[in-house]
């Protein structure tokens, strides 16, 4: 079952891709980047009955759990932040169950922002402040995100690790550290990576990447499940 980092980071190298960032980011970079190290935090661990999701000793199974949770969910909106070669960039990705998707970002190197709508097979594009629809071009592009939890994923979750408690916005988080070394088209570099877990309903609220190489350095995920999404065709 491969985690969440993973098939929300295929969605925003899907999307980016769309508006020409993937090949500066998929190509090597001379530098490499170093691993990221997480030490365990000494937060105040939440106790008592509201703790519905405490670390149960084996770390790799509470964040399989988490992104089995994550996964059933109808509807969330990802904020991403990331650090590039090119410079900052910014995503905002709303997903509606079972195969609608709304992107948003702006590319860090000519600042240009990006709209996109996938719903089904269809694609649609906002440039020059007009939509145009490409019909049967998102299907097989898409990833389906159940596809990525089969027992093979597994493998590539290495070094778990359970890092302590903090707080997120006031609430309070399980912290989880895990590498990935397993790569492949979509995903050509290894890193490492920290997830809040929130302790009151098991799911992810924050993701922390760090790339061991190549031109895309880092990214934060942070999620919102309360936000009313409601994904419609731009145009007919």
């Amino acid at each position: 079952m491969k985690n969440l980092t993973i098939v929300i980071l295929l969605l925003v190298a899907f999307s980016l891709g769309c508006g020409g960032l993937i090949d500066r980011f998929n190509k090597s970079s001379t530098n490499s980047g170093s691993s990221n190290t997480s030490s365990a935090n000494s937060g105040s661990t939440s106790s008592g009955s509201s703790d519905t999701a405490p670390p149960s000793g084996d770390p790799k199974a509470d964040v399989v759990a988490a992104s089995k949770k994550f996964l059933d969910l109808p509807q969330f909106t990802a904020r991403m932040n990331g650090q590039a070669a090119a410079g900052s960039m910014t995503m905002t990705l709303e997903y509606q169950a079972p195969d609608k998707f709304h992107m948003v970002g702006v590319d860090p190197a000519s600042h240009n922002q990006t709209e996109m709508i996938m719903i089904g097979k269809d694609m649609y594009l906002q440039s020059g402040g007009r939509w145009m629809k490409m019909p049967n071009t998102a299907g097989a592009s898409m990833p389906n995100m159940r596809q990525y939890f089969d027992e093979q994923g597994l493998k590539s979750l290495k070094d778990v690790k359970y890092e302590g408690d903090d707080t997120l916005d006031g609430n309070p988080m399980h912290i989880y550290s895990y590498q990935n070394t397993q790569t492949n088209a979509n995903m050509p570099f290894p890193f490492t990576s920290k997830i809040w877990v929130g302790s009151t309903d098991g799911l992810p609220h924050k993701v922390e990447v760090t790339y061991e190489n190549g031109q895309l350095k880092s990214m934060t995920i942070n999620y919102d499940f309360d936000k009313p999404v409601d994904i419609k065709p731009p145009v007919s």
